[in-house]
């Protein structure tokens, strides 16, 4: 048994609960997705069975009760955790109108390392339900330990007309601290927003914990070996990615909002160039999306003039990107061809794209490949995870190793580039926070 959880079994009050089922209090520091146990927030769960329980709800209240005991079976949670939250999502979606089971849905998104989604789904019960005793314990436990919140009576004021407003509040906060330059306290804001928007993942952990994790890392000579572990995941995930893959990537990314104003960023770049034909390339294009979402935000005449060519080396994302725009070029390469010389790619990029590309590459491709461009990339706009574009060495977002947040300000200077902007995305989304817009001082 864990020992910082206890089960205890009780009676519940009809007047306090939807039925007078046994309810089952737990207080537990679970995180099945890191697969360790934090006791720095405790929270007590009050299991409220809904009326008329379905198979699949029973089910997430057995999962629930597994993930309270340390032994073989609930040490390899991680998968079932991710089909308990798809599970949760659909019993929410067809009876998201009882507050024992928003209730339910919340303690899975704990269970999830979301306390933003557990914290969002408890409120909404006690929109349902004021008062509702298992959400009302759960949602002030999770409260005394946050510093953004003084009070839960705060925190249900600004979600009292829904999820919206908490979205807005996070918002013009990461926003507000991002232009005063307090960029550790826009990223913090920045990965509650970000859970909010991803209720079955898990938070990231904010800019000032993974610096101090890095430097610990590096102080004991390990922090390499974390990088390496962010490099070879997903080398493998995008070099194993199929056809059919592609495809249901592509449809899912389509039209987010980081991707609109990245499109935008890229159109007014576009339009700024005075060649006869801008030569437009994107480096790890992937289906091309970004590059016809930046040709679509043209005006008719521009986008006629413009050349757009992709970089990628996985052939199945090439043939569906051939197959949706004809118009862009895709090449078969690898960012190593470009630092070689031996791609046939445009010997004067006017603007060239890295999106989601160098936050999972180790630190000596990211400084050769920013070497290379400097001399063929007038504009360079890159797309990242940018909160730690002015700090002094790599740090690793986590958990677990998710990806790598490059000193940009001090690489891109090394390089010979030299910052224009650095914006923070409208809506940061996970590993998309921002863009970078620099240009060569050679060029």
């Amino acid at each position: 048994m864990n020992p910082y959880a206890t089960i205890e079994a009780t009676q519940g009050p009809a007047h306090a609960f939807s039925n007078t089922r046994s309810i089952t209090v737990v207080i537990f520091p679970v995180d099945v997705i890191a697969r360790v146990y934090y006791v720095a927030i405790m929270v007590r769960i009050l299991i409220d069975m809904p009326e008329n329980p379905s198979a699949a709800i029973s089910g997430l209240v057995d999962f629930i009760q597994r993930c309270l005991h340390d032994d073989a079976v609930a040490a390899d949670l991680a998968e079932e955790a991710q089909k308990a939250a798809k599970i949760s999502a659909q019993v929410y979606r067809t009876r998201g109108d009882e507050p024992a089971v928003v209730h339910l849905a919340g303690i899975i998104a704990h269970l999830m390392s979301n306390r933003e989604a557990a914290m969002q789904f408890w409120a909404e019960a006690l929109g349902l339900r004021p008062g509702y005793l298992p959400s009302s314990t759960a949602l002030n436990d999770l409260i005394d330990e946050d510093e953004v919140w003084d009070s839960a009576e705060s925190y249900l004021r600004i979600t009292h007309d829904g999820p919206r407003k908490l979205v807005e509040f996070y918002t013009d906060a990461a926003r507000k601290a991002f232009a005063d330059g307090r960029f550790d306290d826009a990223d913090h804001m920045a990965q509650r927003l970000s859970a909010l928007l991803h209720v079955d993942l898990p938070i990231l952990d904010d800019m000032r914990h993974c610096r101090d994790a890095s430097r610990q890392l590096d102080r004991d000579g390990s922090l390499y070996e974390a990088i390496n572990l962010v490099v070879t995941k997903f080398g493998a995930y995008w070099g194993a990615m199929s056809e059919k893959a592609t495809k249901l990537a592509v449809a899912a990314r389509s039209e987010t909002p980081d991707r609109r104003q990245l499109a935008a960023i890229m159109a007014s770049a576009i339009t700024a160039v005075d060649t006869e034909i801008p030569q437009v390339v994107e480096l790890g294009c992937f289906a091309g999306l970004n590059l016809d979402m930046a040709a679509r935000a043209l005006p008719l005449a521009v986008r006629a003039r413009a050349q757009f060519t992709g970089m990628e080396p996985n052939a199945a994302a090439r043939a569906v990107g051939a197959g949706l725009h004809p118009e862009i070029r895709f090449i078969n390469g690898k960012l190593a061809d470009l630092t070689a010389g031996t791609i046939d790619l445009p010997v004067r990029m006017d603007i060239c794209l890295i999106s989601r590309v160098l936050m999972i590459l180790p630190p000596d491709d990211v400084a050769r490949t920013l070497a290379a461009l400097s001399t063929r990339a007038v504009t360079l706009i890159i797309c990242d995870d940018i909160f730690n574009h002015d700090g002094d060495s790599p740090v690793i977002r986590t958990p677990p190793e998710f990806v790598i947040l490059y000193p940009f300000r001090q690489l891109l200077d090394k390089a010979g580039f030299e910052i224009d902007e650095v914006i923070m995305a409208e809506v940061p989304d996970r590993e998309c926070t921002g863009f970078i817009v620099a240009h060569s001082r050679s060029l």
